[in-house]
């Protein structure tokens, strides 16, 4: 007489779907670039460094930032008090006043 039931013991199936894992980057800070636009687009004073209004995006730049003013400024004085930046780069001729 046969036996229709095995007697070895279920075997299970093995699992092969792809299954991703996420790992942990380094932090990375790249500089982010800020234009300054003084008062062409009408929301700023043109003058202060400090005015996030004279800002491309109306946001100052920060320590970690690269602030560039264009040759359209050139001439123009910039009223200043104190900034970090990671760097400064001018198109234009510029004078630098203080507060």
């Amino acid at each position: 007489m046969h036996n229709s039931l095995s007697t070895h013991p279920r075997r299970r199936r093995q699992d092969h779907r792809f299954r991703p894992v996420l790992e942990p980057l380094e932090s990375r800070c790249t500089p982010s670039v800020v234009n300054w636009d003084g008062n062409t687009d009408q929301d700023g004073d043109g003058i202060h460094w400090g005015d996030p209004l004279n800002w491309e995006n109306d946001a100052l730049p920060g320590a970690s930032d690269d602030a560039v003013i264009g040759q359209l400024f050139q001439g123009n004085t910039i009223i200043a008090g104190s900034a970090s930046l990671n760097r400064i780069e001018s198109r234009a001729n510029l004078e630098w006043g203080a507060c």
